[in-house]
């Protein structure tokens, strides 16, 4: 069991249950270097920023993406289907945010002149 703070200036907490496979992932991430430049030493904190930023991520709004679809007839695997989000992009074909596709996206000059063409813009990459 987690118990997450959800505001600074408030003492109301509640419990959130979650695998404990999972609590041990966040404590041990807790004690990495990563985590400390984060500001987060413990499996509570792991779990409250986690949280926060997937509630950024997924709460907004639905935001309709823009479709970009860019066969490559000399190699099928290779051509892209991607959701251009604000923030993010999805593959289509791997379900994922970071593939070999949306690399392409942001690498092959190709790619990024079509972009431009279709004034597509793209968010930067973090």
């Amino acid at each position: 069991m987690i118990v997450m703070v959800l505001t600074e200036n408030k003492t109301s907490y509640s419990a959130v249950q979650i695998p404990s496979d999972l609590l041990k992932l966040l404590d041990d991430f807790a004690k990495t270097p990563q985590a400390k430049k984060l500001g987060v030493t413990n499996k509570s904190q792991a779990a409250k920023k986690a949280a926060l930023e997937f509630l950024e991520k997924y709460s907004q709004t639905e935001e309709k993406p823009t479709r970009f679809i860019l066969p490559n007839l000399e190699e099928p695997e290779e051509s892209l289907d991607l959701d251009i989000y604000e923030k993010t992009v999805i593959c289509n074909k791997c379900n994922l945010e970071s593939c070999k596709h949306t690399d392409t996206l942001y690498k092959d000059k190709y790619v990024k002149m079509v972009l431009i063409n279709s004034k597509i813009k793209i968010p930067k990459i973090k």
